[in-house]
C-alpha cells in the first residue's frame, strides 16, 4: 500500500493521482485505462466511508493514471483509499493508498 508523503489535514481538499503505467505495460501494447472507481475504508472503525473522504467514488482517467479528490476526514484516523481501474481489455487493476488525517 502506498502512503501519502505527509498527513492530510481535515480541511484540505485535493486530488490524488495513481499511475498505472507499469501495470498497463504488462497487459500489452495498446491497452489503456477506460474507467475507475474509488472506495474508502476507515481503518480505525472498519466502516466504508467513501462519501465522507471522497468528493466522488468515480475516478477520472488522466493518461495512465486515475485521480480522485480527497476531502474532509476525521483527525487521528487513517483511511485506505482503494483505486479500481478497468482497462480497455477488461482487466481490473487495484492499488491502495494510505491517507493519514492529522490536524
Amino acid at each position: 500500500m502506498q502512503k501519502l508523503a505527509q498527513p492530510k489535514k481535515p480541511g484540505e481538499n485535493f486530488f490524488i493521482t495513481l499511475d498505472f503505467t507499469d501495470q498497463l505495460t504488462d497487459l500489452g501494447a495498446g491497452v489503456v485505462l477506460s474507467s475507475g472507481t474509488g472506495v474508502v475504508v476507515d481503518l480505525q472503525t472498519g466502516a466504508t466511508v467513501t462519501g465522507t473522504l471522497l468528493a466522488s467514488g468515480t475516478a477520472t482517467v488522466s493518461g495512465n493514471g486515475l485521480k480522485l479528490r480527497v476531502q474532509a476526514g476525521t483527525d487521528g484516523h487513517n483511511y485506505r483509499v482503494r483505486y479500481s481501474a478497468t482497462a480497455s481489455d477488461t482487466s481490473v487493476l487495484i492499488e491502495d493508498v494510505l491517507v493519514e488525517v492529522r490536524d
